[in-house]
């Protein structure tokens, strides 16, 4: 079963089921790869995950449906994605200058 931490930053999930993934090297880190860019394709095979989490990550994305597209490809049928992102009526959402824009519940409705 594979499943991905993209953008894990320091939360590092256990292996070895878990595969942690960032935009930059660091303890952990099992791939580097920007999440935002076609290099996931290189890194993941079509049809090869089981699980995917993005976890405040989804917020730093300039083309985040591109990303989404890209997920798609490497998810299995039936996989599970589990994004977090803060809400965007909230000061998490613009209190990180990296934020790119903000989400609420019906954004992707």
């Amino acid at each position: 079963m594979l499943k991905l931490n993209l953008g894990c930053g320091t939360d590092v999930k256990p292996g070895p089921d878990w595969i942690n993934a960032d935009i930059q090297p660091g303890p952990g880190v099992d791939v580097v790869v920007d999440i935002g860019s076609y290099s996931l394709l290189h890194h993941f095979e079509p049809d090869s995950a089981d699980e995917m989490l993005l976890s405040h990550v989804l917020e730093h994305l300039q083309d985040p449906l591109a990303a989404m597209y890209r997920l798609w490809i490497i998810a299995k049928p039936g996989a599970t994605l589990t994004v977090r992102v803060p809400h965007g009526g909230s000061d998490d959402a613009w209190e990180d200058p990296t934020h790119v824009r903000p989400y609420f519940l019906q954004s992707f409705g």
